[in-house]
């Protein structure tokens, strides 16, 4: 038998990654989230964790659900 491919052991790995991360993932996204992943300047994203209007939860979860 052949060793697996770069290809298809990327492939299962990617594929055990998404089911581990949908099991930890909220369906629900806070309102005030909503739109966080279109934020493409990190000094603004600085700014809103400075100022307790999002955690950086709320930021990682948000790019996740992309």
């Amino acid at each position: 038998m052949m060793p697996a491919t770069w290809n298809e052991i990327v492939s299962a790995k990617r594929a055990t990654r998404d089911s581990l991360i949908v099991t930890h993932r909220s369906t629900a996204t806070p309102e005030h989230t909503t739109g966080i992943s279109e934020i493409t300047d990190v000094v603004a994203l600085q700014k809103l964790l400075k100022a307790g209007k999002v955690s950086a939860e709320e930021i990682t979860l948000a790019y996740i659900q992309k």
